[in-house]
């Protein structure tokens, strides 16, 4: 009888304590990667395994948004940082968006 008692515990242990740790992967795509100032940019959150989103958009604004858009208003080099994060933890990545004058051409800055 003992034995029986001794398994049965084991047995409960080993199922309600085993969880899988699936962690958050984070990714995202721009509507562009260079943008005249003032133009709307959006982001398309591709972000897996994530419930909440943490986005910096490298000019002093952010947003909690899934998938938000953002008007930049000075001409810049910006590294926009998106965080997904779940119960398990977090992860994070970025990309540098151009914000290029109303004059300036993106054939200019394809040649620079």
């Amino acid at each position: 009888m003992k034995r029986k008692i001794i398994f049965l515990i084991s047995a409960m242990f080993i199922i309600t304590g085993c969880k899988e740790i699936v962690l958050p992967e984070a990714s995202f795509v721009p509507s562009s990667y260079s943008i005249e100032i003032g133009q709307t940019i959006h982001f398309k959150n591709t972000s897996s395994n994530a419930l909440t989103y943490e986005w910096d958009f490298g000019d002093g604004n952010s947003s909690t948004e899934e998938n938000p858009s953002h008007t930049y208003t000075e001409v810049g080099l910006y590294t926009v940082s998106l965080i997904a994060a779940n119960s398990e933890g977090s992860d994070e990545v970025s990309l540098d968006i151009y914000v290029r004058s109303k004059s300036e051409s993106c054939w200019s800055e394809l040649a620079n």
